[in-house]
C-alpha cells in the first residue's frame, strides 16, 4: 500500500504540471475492430506498404521501458513539450453493470484489465477496454498512475477492470490504443489533420513519440501536400512539432487574410459560410503573427481608401463648400495642378464615389482604423475592388484628366499584396499619376 501511495503521489505530482484543455469539437463516430485483426489498408503508396501490420507497442530504441517493467521509475522530469496539457486521474464513481450498465466503445484486447474513461466537457464519456501492461510499458507518464490506481473495479463481461479517467480527444486515443495493442484500426491512414494534431498532442503529453514514429511519417507524407487546404489549419501545430515548416509561411498568410476575431474566437471564411476555428493547439507565436499580419493589411487598405476620399473631397468639391476631414488619411495627395479643369467632371467624380461607397457597403464610409473592420481582410479587399467613380470621360469620349490616374492608383493599392505605410501608398498613387503625365502635363503627388 505504501508503494502504491508513493506511485500515485508521483503520478499526481507529474499531472499537476499538466494543464487541462477543453476539447470543444464534436464527438467522432468510433468503431470497434476485431481483436488481432492486424488490418493495413490496401493500395498504399510505396512508403506506406512498408508499415508493418503489427506496429510495435514499444520502440526498439525504448527497450529500457520493458526492462523496468513494474519498477518505480518516475515519468520524465521534462514532461510534455507543448504548452497545453490535459488532466489524468483515477475515477471513483463509475456505475457498474449491475447498476445500469457500462457502454464500452471498443475492446482492444481479450485480456483487458483496465477501463479507460475519456471525458470531454459537453459530451458523454467514451470508454475503452485496454491492457494495463500495454499502457504501462508504452508510457512512462501513465505507468505510475496505473500502478497507483485504487482498488476500485467494475465488472465487464465477467472481468474485473480497474478504472482510469483521462481527458483528451477520444478519436485520437482510439487510433493510439489500436497501435499500442498491435491492432491498427482499419481507417488508420484516413485520419484527418485535426485527429493527427490531437494524436501528436497526446503523443507529446504521454511520451508516445517513439511508439508512433512509423505512423507519424505516414500521416506527415500524406497531409503535407494538403496543408494549405481548408480544414487543415492545425498543420500549424503539427509542423512545429515535426519540423515540417515549408508551408507555414503560406498558411499564416492565408489565415491572416481570411480570418478574424469575434468575441475572443477566431472565425474563418475559407469554405462557404463562416465557421469557428479551434486554435487550442496552435503555437502562440503563430497566432500572434496571423493577427499582426491581418492588422497591417487592414491598415494598408484603409489608408488607401482614406487617401482617395480625402483627395476627392479636397480637390473636387466646389470652393466654399465645407468638407469634413476624414481620418482615413492625415492629408490629401498634393498636386501641382487641378485634378481637372472641368467642375462638372470633379463633381461627377466625387458624387459617384460616394454613391459607390453606399452601394458596396455603407460601413466603408465610417472605417478608418483596422479595428473598425470586424470581418476578414479578404472581404474588405473584395469590397474595395468594387469602389470606383466616374469622370467626364463616361459621357465625353476622349476626355482625360488626373482623376483617372488617381482611380488607377487606388485600385493598384488594393491589388498590391504588399503591406505599406502611408508613404508607400502615396508612392503607388504617384506612380499612376506619373504614368499619366505624358498625356496631361507635368504634375506630382506627394
Amino acid at each position: 500500500m505504501a508503494g502504491n501511495s508513493i506511485a500515485q503521489n508521483q503520478g499526481n505530482t507529474n499531472i499537476t504540471r499538466i494543464r487541462q484543455t477543453t476539447l470543444r469539437h464534436q464527438t467522432l463516430n468510433l468503431r470497434s475492430h476485431p481483436v488481432g485483426s492486424g488490418v493495413v489498408p490496401e493500395s498504399l503508396p510505396d512508403f506506406w506498404n512498408r508499415v508493418p501490420s503489427r506496429t510495435p507497442s514499444q520502440s526498439a530504441a525504448d527497450t529500457d521501458s520493458s526492462a523496468e517493467g513494474e519498477s518505480n521509475a518516475e515519468p520524465s522530469s521534462q514532461g510534455p513539450s507543448t504548452s497545453q496539457r490535459s488532466s489524468v486521474s483515477a475515477n471513483n464513481d463509475i456505475t457498474g453493470p449491475e447498476e445500469g450498465g457500462i457502454n464500452i466503445r471498443c475492446f482492444f484486447t481479450h485480456e483487458c484489465d483496465l477501463l479507460v474513461v475519456i471525458r470531454r466537457i459537453g459530451f458523454a464519456p467514451v470508454r475503452y477496454a485496454v491492457s494495463q501492461a500495454v499502457l504501462s510499458i508504452s508510457s512512462r507518464v501513465l505507468r505510475p498512475l496505473i500502478r497507483g490506481l485504487p482498488d476500485i473495479e467494475v465488472t465487464v463481461a465477467e472481468r474485473r477492470l480497474k478504472v482510469l479517467e483521462i481527458s483528451g480527444d477520444s478519436e485520437a486515443f482510439r487510433i493510439i490504443f489500436s497501435i499500442l495493442h498491435f491492432n491498427p484500426a482499419s481507417d488508420i491512414r484516413d485520419i484527418s489533420v485535426k485527429t493527427f494534431a490531437e494524436i501528436t498532442f497526446l503523443s507529446e503529453m504521454y511520451q508516445w513519440q517513439r511508439v508512433l514514429d512509423i505512423w507519424n511519417q505516414v500521416w506527415l507524407d500524406k497531409w503535407e501536400p494538403h496543408a494549405l487546404e481548408p480544414g487543415n489549419e492545425d498543420w500549424l501545430f503539427i509542423a512545429g512539432i515535426f519540423g515540417r515548416n515549408e508551408q507555414i509561411e503560406a498558411l499564416v498568410a492565408i489565415l491572416a487574410k481570411q480570418c478574424y476575431m469575434m468575441e475572443g474566437k477566431m472565425m474563418q471564411q475559407r469554405s462557404p459560410g463562416w465557421s469557428r476555428l479551434d486554435t487550442r493547439l496552435w503555437p502562440e507565436e503563430r497566432l500572434r503573427e496571423i493577427l499582426q499580419r491581418r492588422e497591417l493589411r487592414l491598415s494598408h487598405l484603409l489608408l488607401g481608401l482614406g487617401l482617395l476620399r480625402s483627395t476627392l473631397s479636397y480637390h473636387c468639391v466646389e470652393v466654399g463648400t465645407v468638407v469634413i476631414p476624414w481620418s482615413g488619411a492625415s492629408t490629401t495627395l498634393d498636386l501641382d495642378r487641378p485634378v481637372c479643369d472641368s467642375i462638372i467632371c470633379r463633381c461627377l467624380a466625387y458624387g459617384t464615389f460616394l454613391r459607390s461607397i453606399a452601394q458596396v457597403d455603407r460601413e466603408l464610409g465610417t472605417c478608418s482604423e483596422s479595428q473598425d473592420w470586424k470581418v476578414s481582410v479578404a472581404e474588405l479587399e473584395e469590397k474595395l475592388g468594387r469602389v470606383s467613380f466616374d469622370t467626364l470621360e463616361a459621357v465625353v469620349p476622349g476626355h482625360r484628366c488626373i482623376l483617372e490616374a488617381i482611380r488607377t492608383g487606388f485600385l493598384n493599392c488594393v491589388a498590391n499584396g504588399d503591406t505599406m505605410d502611408e508613404a508607400g501608398i502615396r508612392r503607388v498613387f504617384g506612380t499612376s499619376i506619373a504614368r499619366h503625365r505624358g498625356d496631361t502635363g507635368s504634375h506630382s503627388a506627394t
